[in-house]
């Protein structure tokens, strides 16, 4: 049986962000059942991987979730719809959590400045995207933009940590390359989605693979794989190199 352009759209749309989201699922069990060498371990740790697992299954399950309903019923699709949303919203904060606990480790202070201020970020973000009026197409650039300032609110933890610890030492203790390349790949999608690049520039070529909106699924999924080795890179250099120590602890 042949499926038509929009059968084929969506059936990608689905399926990418579906199996994103068994792939976390498996790191999430993987993460809680692999018990970890380092004794300066605390409860601290799995729920930061924890949180961003979870975040990261709520996301993509609720996308593969909105695509399945969309053409259930006009109700089901805006509820569905809201549901994804939010999802984006939870994966930006969820992410921001264990890179902020690494990073400030030894700052607790930092640590909850940082996390306050993302989640009621967060909130915000949450509200004006499920506002009626920004649901329209005609908003679709403006919901990027939102999504894109919560995410970009990273930039700024990262650049206390620079100006605090220097590069050398942040690429350590946050990941930081990795961050950057997730970070890179999230900005990529959205600016992808919210253009409609590449078929708006070739009507009728990418009807079936290769659109704009299955190009974010891809690139939110390789995101959020390279957040995950950020946070891996952290909590191993924390636990490993430096035996969960603080350096007022080891002069």
């Amino acid at each position: 049986m042949l499926l038509d352009a929009g059968t084929g759209i969506l059936s990608v749309n689905i399926h990418s962000h579906l199996w994103g989201a068994m792939l976390f699922v498996f790191l999430l069990f993987d993460t809680w059942r692999s018990p970890s060498n380092h004794e300066t371990v605390t409860w601290h740790d799995p729920a930061g991987f924890g949180i961003f697992l979870v975040a990261a299954i709520f996301c993509m399950g609720a996308s593969a979730l909105f695509h399945t309903a969309n053409c259930h019923s006009p109700m089901v699709a805006r509820k569905c719809h809201a549901l994804d949303y939010t999802g984006i919203v939870v994966l930006t904060v969820g992410s921001f959590y264990p890179c902020v606990y690494y990073g400030f480790y030894c700052d607790p202070y930092l640590q909850v400045t940082y996390l306050v201020t993302i989640t009621v970020a967060g909130v915000g973000a949450t509200y004006i995207v499920l506002s009626p009026c920004y649901s329209t197409p005609a908003y679709r650039w403006a919901r990027t933009t939102v999504f894109l300032a919560l995410g970009l609110t990273a930039i700024v933890p990262v650049l206390h940590g620079l100006w605090l610890y220097g590069f050398i030492r942040l690429r350590q203790e946050m990941g930081l390359l990795w961050l950057l390349a997730s970070g890179a790949l999230y900005v990529a999608g959205a600016l992808i989605y919210a253009s409609r690049l590449p078929e708006r520039w070739y009507p009728g070529r990418f009807d079936y693979f290769g659109a704009s909106h299955q190009i974010f699924h891809v690139c939110v999924v390789l995101a959020a794989l390279s957040h995950y080795q950020c946070i891996t890179t952290a909590f191993e250099h924390r636990h490993g190199l430096q035996k969960g120590l603080c350096d007022i602890l080891q002069a």
